[in-house]
């Protein structure tokens, strides 16, 4: 039964990607701020994806970012476009995040980078695949060796939370990068494309199907809040669990 869960929402994902590319043009709205966005695709998505798991599993439940907080045994987490700043201002490094969990445990996630059609999913103790190639388990490396993705926001949450100088991570790390799509960001880690992301306001959603992919590569994550939390926290993902050790002990 698993993989015919699966593969339904593959093509359920697929569809609404194929739908998303081929958006021209795209007018924001602004939740809390102007940095704060949200478009009609963004709900139209989500609803699309909740109706038909709906249809197809009428028990289960629902977490979605522009809609409804359900909780059950049956929890199905979504982000129907992760990163909307990219999606709206340069369309292209946007996501959509789908992710099953049973009785708070990962079964499986799907992160699809809906412009490169590189799907990416995690299957629980199985192994994680792109585009249907098993993906290698992840080098471990040095810090010297590896790119750090980090957005401004983050280095001055962690200055002012903890009084530390996060820009001397320059000197850590080999180079710095910032993504601004956070499963995207976590699934290139898993590819090796870089090493640590942080983040001051993920939620759930953000990560809950890339965190699935990361830990079947023989990545690492820590999270502040509860995993299943709605609320933006700090969280560390990495491609092992020694560098998100050193920051908590150098800045944290």
């Amino acid at each position: 039964m698993q993989q015919d869960v699966i593969e339904f929402a593959i093509e359920l994902v697929r569809d609404c990607g194929a739908q998303l590319r081929r958006v021209s043009e795209v007018t924001p709205e602004y939740k809390t701020d102007f940095q704060d966005l949200v478009t009609e695709y963004d709900r139209s998505m989500e609803e699309q994806i909740r109706n038909a798991l709906n249809v197809k599993f009428p028990t289960h439940s629902f977490l979605g970012e522009e809609s409804v907080r359900e909780r059950g045994d049956h929890l199905w987490i979504l982000d129907p476009i992760d990163g909307t700043t990219n999606f709206v201002s340069r369309h292209r490094d946007f996501a959509i995040s789908l992710a099953y969990y049973h009785k708070q445990q990962p079964v499986f996630g799907i992160v699809y980078d809906v412009m490169r059609d590189e799907l990416f999913l995690g299957v629980h103790g199985k192994g994680a695949w792109k585009n249907g190639e098993r993906m290698a388990q992840l080098r471990k490396k040095e810090a010297r060796e590896c790119i750090l993705d980090a957005g401004l926001h983050v280095l001055g949450y962690i200055k002012r939370t903890y009084g530390s100088d996060p820009l001397t991570m320059q000197d850590e790390f080999r180079a710095h990068r910032y993504l601004g799509c956070a499963s995207l960001s976590i699934v290139q880690i898993a590819q090796g494309l870089s090493d640590l992301y942080l983040s001051a306001h993920v939620k759930c959603w953000d990560y809950a199907a890339a965190a699935i992919i990361l830990e079947e590569v023989q990545g690492a994550y820590s999270i502040q809040n509860t995993f299943f939390t709605t609320t933006g926290t700090f969280a560390m993902f990495a491609n092992r669990r020694s560098l998100i050790t050193m920051v908590e002990k150098e800045y944290l």
